[in-house]
């Protein structure tokens, strides 16, 4: 960490506040302040989960090839998918995901987040959302 970063938590607790401020009446969403704080912070645990995996990922992507020989860099680009396409699509899931929280994240702060089912209309509800937070369906009708 350098001197200038700022730990974590303060980070978090200062969007925390920033949120509360800013959370406004959303006729979207039936859950309370309160739920709507624990399910932001659990998008943002999610995110962080998501980084470190596509981090992690990306490690192993660049550990193929570091055999110390040289002259072959454009052959390993090309053919990185070759050897191990598993990886590459791993880690583009990876990176959907946490756009996704992203975007959801987003239409929380907003005050455009719905937690209606886009094919019933009926509640989802936080257990369900905190579980899977990019859903737009409930249990029932999944």
């Amino acid at each position: 960490m350098t001197a200038s970063a700022e730990p974590r938590g303060t980070a978090v607790l200062t969007a925390e506040k920033n949120f509360k401020k800013d959370i406004a009446e959303n006729p979207r969403c039936t859950f309370s302040s309160s739920d709507l704080m624990s399910f932001s912070k659990e998008i943002i645990n999610q995110m962080d989960l998501e980084i470190s995996n596509i981090q992690s990922l990306k490690s192993r992507l660049e550990d193929f090839g570091d055999d110390g020989s040289n002259g072959f860099e454009e052959l390993y680009c090309n053919c990185k998918a070759a050897v191990d396409p598993d990886l590459i699509v791993r880690l583009d899931q990876c990176n959907k995901k946490f756009i996704k929280l992203m975007q959801v994240r987003k239409a929380v702060e907003s005050g455009i987040f719905s937690n209606r089912c886009k094919l019933c209309g009926q509640p989802i509800g936080l257990a369900r959302m905190m579980l899977l937070p990019t859903t737009r369906v409930c249990s029932g009708c999944s």
